[in-house]
């Protein structure tokens, strides 16, 4: 159950990681410039690894989740889908620096 939960985990990051990139190409084509997978795996590889690493601390408490109640036991390869999404956006949100760098495309400033 364990490893089929850290896969849906990692599905529901992968799914993160392709609405990001679609996101930021999109923008930087607006700068007519090409921005893609293995641009943004290059510049935010330690944000997703972040994600990976929430995701593996949330598998260490699995077990007082399926313990909690049974009935949980149907919905928990689901949420470890959202906690792969959840994980992977809230890093990206705290750490992207793909982001400024296609805003500095378009001339943007970003706070930081």
């Amino acid at each position: 159950m364990y490893v089929v939960c850290f896969v849906v985990a990692l599905l529901g990051q992968v799914l993160q990681i392709l609405l990001k990139v679609s996101a930021l190409s999109k923008k930087a084509k607006l700068a007519e410039q090409r921005y893609g997978l293995m641009e943004y795996l290059r510049d935010d590889k330690w944000t997703q690894l972040s994600g990976t690493v929430f995701s593996i601390m949330v598998l260490f408490f699995a077990d007082e989740i399926m313990n909690w109640k049974d009935w949980l036991l149907e919905y928990v390869k689901f949420g470890f889908s959202f906690v792969g999404f959840a994980g992977a956006e809230l890093a990206t949100k705290l750490y992207s620096k793909a982001n400024d760098k296609v805003n500095d495309l378009l001339g943007n400033s970003t706070p930081k």
